[in-house]
């Protein structure tokens, strides 16, 4: 069965949760709570099949399957909870952030993107958790521009990032991790469709461009 096939099954029966899945808060807002449930299901279903994990994939999560990405969501925060968006009336310049030791806030904006987009922010917020003083971000270049000369800017609001605090330093931290998700993800899931992995690898693209280091850009290129 596919991984879309899976989700609907579980949302069908009504079941609120995978069973090792984080705390998702009594107040989360309806259109939010579906959107969290259907990722961790999409994370949960995930299967690797035959496919060899990178090395650091392998680091950072395991093999290329559902139970290890929720463990490492499980392993480091305790609860989702809903946040506000922070620029109305464009929309919110993030789908989620981190909030206090253990806590993961969504926007209303979370609902607005795909599923593979949605499970890798969840695994990205909780990889700030995972690191010393959160992970924070750094700034971005100025100018900060794609290979063909293009600012880069956020997909949302399509404001231009350059110098905002929305970049990484290295591959170590939360865009890196993404990255290594996305990319293992689209390469190797077995029980996904093509039109999901294709939507994962725009992803990891953007948040390849996020880390500001050029050995570290080519080191996640060669993993």
């Amino acid at each position: 069965m596919s991984t879309n096939g899976l989700r609907c099954v579980f949302l069908a029966a009504g079941l609120a949760l995978p069973v090792h899945a984080v705390e998702i808060s009594a107040d989360m807002p309806a259109e939010l709570r579906r959107s969290l449930t259907e990722a961790l299901f999409f994370l949960e279903a995930i299967q690797g099949g035959a496919a060899i994990e990178s090395p650091l994939h392998r680091e950072l999560f395991g093999e290329i399957r559902g139970a290890d990405y929720i463990a490492f969501i499980d392993s480091n925060v305790r609860e989702i909870i809903p946040g506000e968006c922070d620029a109305p009336p464009k929309g919110c310049k993030v789908l989620a952030r981190t909030y206090g030791p253990d806590q993961i806030q969504v926007t209303p904006s979370f609902s607005r993107v795909d599923v593979a987009r949605r499970a890798a922010v969840l695994l990205h917020e909780a990889r700030h958790f995972s690191l010393p003083d959160h992970g924070g971000h750094v700034a971005c270049p100025t100018p900060f521009l794609d290979e063909e000369g293009r600012d880069i800017v956020n997909v949302l609001t399509r404001e231009p990032l350059a110098g905002l605090d929305v970049c990484d330093a290295g591959a170590n931290g939360s865009y890196g991790l993404e990255y290594v998700f996305l990319t293992n993800f689209a390469r190797g899931c077995s029980n996904c469709s093509k039109e999901i992995k294709s939507k994962a690898r725009f992803w990891a693209e953007q948040a390849f461009y996020r880390i500001n280091d050029e050995e570290a850009r080519t080191a996640l290129r060669q993993d």
